[in-house]
């Protein structure tokens, strides 16, 4: 099974709640129990990951979309609140110093205009679509992949007409 997350718990406790945590936003206890909540659940209630997507773009690329999107409830969000975000996940995505990252990581730049980062995706879309492949053949019961292994390119065949 393939299963595709735009925003996993995962980030959500290494990137958002931490945030919040190092910018006084969370009194310690607070953060002290979501910090078990999320612990105990990605501990519990495991969700693998075996490739992970970082659509990078530079905190003052993602503000001018902000700015010129104009949606009402974007407008208080500062830049210095992006700079913080990005600097959290490239420090656990990329640089690997914050953090355990659990999967190889595919950085595609999502500074590149909206028109062209289609085209971004497809130069890659192989190398996801592979990975996502080699999971579920090479898993033991096909529904609970463990680990990708790296063959030869995919070869994807239109379905019989009849």
């Amino acid at each position: 099974m393939i299963k595709t997350m735009i925003k996993t718990m995962t980030i959500d406790g290494y990137c958002f709640v931490e945030h919040m945590y190092r910018s006084r936003i969370l009194h310690p206890a607070q953060f002290a129990v979501l910090d078990e909540w999320f612990h105990f659940i990605t501990h519990e209630m495991p969700v693998q990951a075996d490739l992970i997507v970082y659509l990078k773009a530079t905190p003052s690329v993602v503000f001018e979309r902000i700015k010129k999107r104009a949606r009402s409830e974007e407008q208080c969000v500062p830049l210095s609140y992006l700079e913080d975000l990005h600097n959290l996940h490239e420090n656990w995505l990329v640089k690997r110093t914050y953090a355990e990252c659990p999967a190889p990581v595919l950085v595609l730049d999502a500074d590149l205009d909206l028109s062209q980062i289609s085209e971004e995706y497809r130069k890659s879309e192989h190398r996801i679509l592979r990975t996502a492949v080699d999971v579920v053949m090479n898993s033991p019961n096909k529904l609970s992949p463990k680990k990708p292994i790296t063959t030869s390119p995919i070869k994807i065949v239109k379905p019989l007409s009849f």
